[in-house]
């Protein structure tokens, strides 16, 4: 088997059926692919890889391209073919040394610590996975990490993609169009997502006769976490799609408007100094920081993409719901085929989920720290667990997905999806605002759009709980801050994100 870490993604053009004058540039890497598009002498082992029934979907935020999860993906690949290489070394042993079937746990590659969640010598945690939620073992004589499918993608009109043939053509002079510099929907982009997704599954990869036949995992940043959740909507036909796992790096907080839901207007005739003043913070820095977020950041401002966000809070206006769901294998609901999806009736909306509020405290609760000591080491994540065993051959491997369709075991099918969140460093993310051009106050930060941006993410841990409010729910994870990083987490530390990653594949069993 070709050594994962060697592995480079392939760049190509796709044109999707919907809209036939543009091209999508993506970077993808198809184990076992044959197509004459992966075909070549930079990539000659692609096809000698085993194919894979799980696809990894990479979701860009609105500034940084597809290029931004490169060494985060490398990392992965690294990480995939240090499990392989220990698995087959130790697959006696393994078996013999863990309480879970088939699993060996290696010694943890450092040490972290978990606020408020303790973590004493022995735990669950120590090893880097959270004490709620276990690794699904593998079958006997199943050892090996498999390479999974890997997307990612510029969207119509962002990185090196075509802009979107469907927005107005002209936005400094379309004078009819009073939407403008307005373009796409959030709907249309998982319109769009859905057919990439449908053509890649049908064009590239050996084992899917059908895009049901994926598992699919998607990993976001920014924007892309509310389009991940918009993707399995009941409202829209993306949702037949199986996103089994979701990991949110610092999500936008959809239902919010940057402005009224987040910082008090010191002007408003309800503003009382002794309570919407936090330490630190007078009403002139109110003033400049609501003025400089609704230039910047207000769902009005337009982007280079051309990515309408007006009616994101109509469509996700709470942070913990609707749910997430895993839709069974054969679920009746078809696919778009070259169909736009039709956005339901949009407007501002109360927004009255959990990332709004008039600020509060700094509030810790259930938040992870996950640390970027020296060499990249995370305190809170993957703890360098690896499975051991012989295996790889295609054969094996084919024969393994065709059982992982067919089966019914719990340990095998995925009924409810993982989700992992992931939030920034508060102090960074305040920090880059205060020396940044905008120049906010630290104190504004801390005490306004911090504790907003927790009690979002928050609600986002609790998307694949059961019935009840979540909080006992063993499926749901608490809030990991990404210490070191800023927004941007696969920028600041690529090594945390593909940890992260492969720990999600791992306790979902792929």
């Amino acid at each position: 088997m070709h050594h994962p870490m060697h592995l480079k993604l392939k760049d190509i053009s796709i044109t999707l059926p919907h809209k036939p004058t543009a091209t999508l540039r993506i970077s993808a890497l198809f184990p076992g692919t044959s197509s004459p598009d992966f075909a070549d002498s930079s990539s000659p082992d692609i096809a000698a890889l085993p194919p894979s029934s799980t696809l990894l979907v990479f979701l860009n935020g609105l500034i940084l391209p597809r290029s931004s999860w490169t060494e985060c993906i490398s990392r992965f690949l690294r990480i995939r073919g240090d499990s392989h290489r220990l698995g087959r070394s130790s697959s006696t042993s393994s078996a013999s040394s863990s309480s879970d079937p088939g699993f060996k746990a290696a010694e943890p590659t450092s040490r972290f610590e978990s606020a408020p969640v303790p973590c004493g010598s022995g735990s669950a945690s120590d090893n880097g996975i959270h004490p709620h939620l276990t690794l699904q073992p593998r079958r006997e004589n199943e050892y090996e990490y498999e390479i999974p499918n890997i997307l990612t993608y510029d969207r119509y009109g962002q990185g090196s993609s075509d802009p979107d043939p469907s927005d107005p053509s002209d936005p400094d002079n379309d004078t009819d169009n009073d939407t403008t510099p307005y373009g796409h929907t959030p709907v249309d982009v998982i319109t769009d997502l859905h057919q990439l997704l449908l053509l890649v599954s049908r064009q590239f990869l050996p084992l899917c006769r059908d895009l049901k036949d994926l598992d699919v995992v998607m990993v976001a940043n920014s924007i892309g976490c509310p389009l991940a959740r918009l993707f399995n909507d009941a409202r829209f036909p993306s949702s037949s799609v199986r996103v089994v796992g979701y990991l949110f790096l610092d999500s936008m907080m959809a239902n919010s408007d940057f402005v009224d839901s987040v910082f008090p207007d010191p002007d408003a005739e309800g503003f009382v100094r002794e309570r919407d003043l936090k330490e630190g913070v007078s009403e002139e820095d109110l003033r400049w920081t609501r003025k400089m977020f609704r230039q910047k950041f207000h769902p009005s401002v337009g982007n280079a993409e051309r990515l309408d966000r007006r009616g994101l809070r109509a469509l996700l206006p709470w942070s913990d719901r609707p749910k997430l769901t895993v839709p069974a294998r054969g679920d009746g609901r078809d696919g778009m085929d070259g169909k736009d999806g039709k956005e339901q009736e949009q407007g501002e909306g109360d927004g009255g989920g959990e990332g709004e509020g008039e600020g509060h405290g700094r509030n810790d609760r259930k938040t992870e720290k996950l640390g970027v000591p020296e060499g990249h080491e995370v305190e809170e994540g993957p703890g360098g667990e690896h499975e051991g065993g012989e295996g790889g051959e295609l054969e094996k491997t084919m024969a393994r997905n065709k059982t992982k369709e067919s089966t019914t075991t719990e340990h095998t099918q995925i009924t409810r999806p993982k989700v992992i969140v992931i939030g920034h460093d508060w102090d960074v993310f305040a920090d880059q605002n205060e020396k940044g051009p905008m120049s906010i106050p630290k104190a504004v930060i801390n005490g306004y759009m911090n504790p907003a941006w927790q009690r979002y993410n928050e609600g986002l841990t609790r998307l694949a709980a059961g019935d009840g409010d979540g909080d006992d729910d063993n499926n749901v994870v608490p809030v990991k801050i990404a210490k070191g990083c800023g927004h941007f987490i696969q920028k600041d530390d690529p090594e945390l994100v593909a940890r992260e990653v492969d720990l999600l594949l791992r306790r979902l069993g792929l």
